[in-house]
């Protein structure tokens, strides 16, 4: 295996630029820092001409030998397993649901995974969803995305973005699933359930006139107890 890989998507102007550029670079601290975690952040820079957000992961020798567990060796990375399904969910349900994938890297030794990144567009004017949020827009962009197949795993507000305009872009997709039919009630009322209690001031019951299924309801109440569970666990920014 070799141990530096860069992949970047057909699609992206100037996809050589990015292509030439050393990991390293995309290793940088350079940009504004939106968002961070225990393995990784998310930096808001300009690569090659493009504005990006920029996810990177630096493994340590404890994260190392847990992935031996994971089989981040022989499978598919975290960074692969997302790149992918910002390309899928794009293909199926349009360009405007999640960030534009751009390209994705991996550094390895002896085939362990030792550090990597995501890059995705940067969405203009956007912000995590508030409590004042369009309820009935946001239940049927919900709606739509649960019938083409997705759903999120962890859809909490700051994994949800409004544009200045009032469209929706979901993000931090490593969790996320996309099926041939229409979304299982199950994950779909978790979505459900993690936006209600990341947005206590939500309209709840525009809500859920707008998305439309009335036994939502019911599931969501019972999801409540696991979504605010993982609220409890990690808050801060989105991871974009």
């Amino acid at each position: 295996m070799v141990p530096t890989r860069i992949v970047v998507s057909p699609e992206i102007r100037g996809r050589e630029e990015i292509q030439a550029l050393p990991f390293s670079r995309f290793l940088a601290d350079e940009g504004e820092v939106v968002a961070r975690s225990r393995s990784s952040d998310t930096r808001a820079v300009v690569l090659a001409g493009h504005a990006l957000h920029l996810k990177r992961y630096r493994y340590s020798v404890r994260q190392t030998i847990r992935g031996m567990f994971r089989n981040t060796r022989f499978g598919l990375s975290r960074v692969a397993r997302e790149y992918a399904m910002l390309v899928r969910v794009a293909e199926r349900l349009g360009p405007g649901v999640v960030p534009r994938a751009v390209a994705y890297g991996e550094r390895r030794r002896v085939g362990f995974l030792r550090a990597a990144f995501l890059a995705t567009e940067t969405v203009p004017d956007a912000q995590p969803v508030a409590d004042d949020v369009d309820a009935g827009d946001l239940g049927r962009f919900l709606r739509r995305i649960h019938d083409g197949g997705f759903t999120h795993g962890r859809l909490y507000a700051r994994n949800l973005l409004v544009t200045g305009e009032g469209s929706f872009r979901i993000v931090d997709l490593d969790r996320a699933s996309l099926t041939e039919e229409t979304a299982h009630p199950g994950p779909a009322a978790l979505d459900l359930a993690c936006l209600l209690a990341s947005l206590p001031g939500i309209g709840a019951e525009q809500l859920f006139a707008a998305y439309g299924r009335e036994r939502a309801r019911y599931a969501v109440i019972a999801m409540m107890p696991m979504a605010r569970a993982g609220l409890d666990r990690r808050s801060g920014p989105p991871r974009v």
